[in-house]
Protein backbone atom coordinates (compact mmCIF):
# COMPACT_ATOMS: atom_id res chain seq x y z
CA UNK A 1 0.00 0.00 0.00
CA UNK A 2 2.85 2.40 0.58
CA UNK A 3 5.44 3.85 2.84
CA UNK A 4 3.06 6.06 4.79
CA UNK A 5 0.88 3.26 6.29
CA UNK A 6 4.02 1.25 6.99
CA UNK A 7 5.56 4.20 8.82
CA UNK A 8 2.34 4.72 10.83
CA UNK A 9 2.31 1.08 11.91
CA UNK A 10 5.97 1.17 12.91
CA UNK A 11 5.44 4.32 14.99
CA UNK A 12 2.36 2.83 16.64
CA UNK A 13 4.30 -0.28 17.62
CA UNK A 14 7.18 1.88 18.87
CA UNK A 15 4.83 3.93 21.06
CA UNK A 16 3.24 0.78 22.51
CA UNK A 17 6.61 -0.78 23.31
CA UNK A 18 7.86 2.50 24.78
CA UNK A 19 4.84 2.77 27.08
CA UNK A 20 5.24 -0.81 28.25
CA UNK A 21 8.93 -0.25 28.99
CA UNK A 22 8.06 2.93 30.88
CA UNK A 23 5.47 1.07 32.95
CA UNK A 24 7.94 -1.66 33.86
CA UNK A 25 10.70 0.80 34.69
CA UNK A 26 8.88 3.48 36.69
CA UNK A 27 6.09 1.57 38.44
CA UNK A 28 7.62 -0.34 41.35
CA UNK A 29 4.63 -2.55 42.19
CA UNK A 30 4.21 -5.52 39.85
CA UNK A 31 0.43 -5.69 40.33
CA UNK A 32 0.02 -2.01 39.44
CA UNK A 33 2.34 -2.46 36.47
CA UNK A 34 0.26 -5.36 35.18
CA UNK A 35 -2.94 -3.35 35.62
CA UNK A 36 -1.49 -0.40 33.71
CA UNK A 37 -0.34 -2.56 30.81
CA UNK A 38 -3.76 -4.27 30.73
CA UNK A 39 -5.52 -0.89 30.74
CA UNK A 40 -3.32 0.19 27.83
CA UNK A 41 -4.50 -2.87 25.88
CA UNK A 42 -8.15 -2.12 26.65
CA UNK A 43 -7.68 1.51 25.62
CA UNK A 44 -6.09 0.52 22.31
CA UNK A 45 -8.91 -1.95 21.59
CA UNK A 46 -11.52 0.75 22.24
CA UNK A 47 -9.59 3.18 20.06
CA UNK A 48 -9.62 0.68 17.20
CA UNK A 49 -13.40 0.27 17.54
CA UNK A 50 -13.80 4.03 17.32
CA UNK A 51 -11.40 4.52 14.41
CA UNK A 52 -12.59 1.71 12.11
CA UNK A 53 -15.89 3.37 11.04
CA UNK A 54 -14.06 6.64 10.42
CA UNK A 55 -11.43 4.92 8.27
CA UNK A 56 -14.17 3.02 6.42
CA UNK A 57 -15.99 6.26 5.62
CA UNK A 58 -12.77 7.81 4.35
CA UNK A 59 -11.96 4.83 2.15
CA UNK A 60 -15.52 4.81 0.81
CA UNK A 61 -15.38 8.50 -0.10
CA UNK A 62 -12.07 8.33 -1.96
CA UNK A 63 -13.36 6.63 -5.14
CA UNK A 64 -16.43 8.89 -5.25
CA UNK A 65 -14.26 11.98 -5.04
CA UNK A 66 -11.79 10.53 -7.54
CA UNK A 67 -14.43 9.70 -10.16
CA UNK A 68 -16.03 13.12 -9.87
CA UNK A 69 -12.66 14.87 -9.96
CA UNK A 70 -11.81 13.00 -13.16
CA UNK A 71 -15.17 13.97 -14.65
CA UNK A 72 -14.42 17.60 -13.67
CA UNK A 73 -17.58 17.69 -11.58
CA UNK A 74 -16.07 19.87 -8.87
CA UNK A 75 -19.42 20.81 -7.34
CA UNK A 76 -20.06 17.17 -6.48
CA UNK A 77 -16.49 16.85 -5.15
CA UNK A 78 -17.18 19.72 -2.75
CA UNK A 79 -20.55 18.24 -1.74
CA UNK A 80 -18.93 14.87 -1.08
CA UNK A 81 -16.15 16.44 0.97
CA UNK A 82 -18.64 18.34 3.12
CA UNK A 83 -20.79 15.23 3.58
CA UNK A 84 -17.70 13.21 4.47
CA UNK A 85 -16.66 15.77 7.06
CA UNK A 86 -20.12 15.68 8.64
CA UNK A 87 -20.22 11.88 8.69
CA UNK A 88 -16.76 11.47 10.19
CA UNK A 89 -17.42 14.23 12.73
CA UNK A 90 -20.64 12.47 13.77
CA UNK A 91 -18.82 9.18 14.25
Amino acid sequence: MGFSPFFQQILSAFITVSLQIAFTRWVPDEAARTAQIASLGVFQACLILIMMPILGAQQGLQPIIGYNWGARNFMRVNQTLVLGLYVTAAL
